[in-house]
């Protein structure tokens, strides 16, 4: 069994500063069919600013970034 969050998490949200990835091309294709079967939530462009949360994140807090 692959070792995805999808996996084990209830939510999973992708926060990525480009609008294309530049990694390994499997890893990028996994990425995108993830995001197809509506397995994880991709937000593009953009950067993590904060998380909130006491025993466990409750709400992330992200930036549209300006490329």
């Amino acid at each position: 069994m692959e070792h995805f969050l999808v996996y084990v998490a209830s939510e999973v949200t992708l926060v990525h500063r480009r609008n294309e990835f530049r990694g390994a091309l499997d890893s990028v294709e996994k990425v995108q069919e993830l995001k197809s079967a509506e397995k994880i939530k991709l937000i593009t462009p953009a950067e993590v600013i904060g998380l909130n949360g006491a025993e466990r994140l409750e709400r992330e807090i992200w930036a549209e970034v300006n490329l």
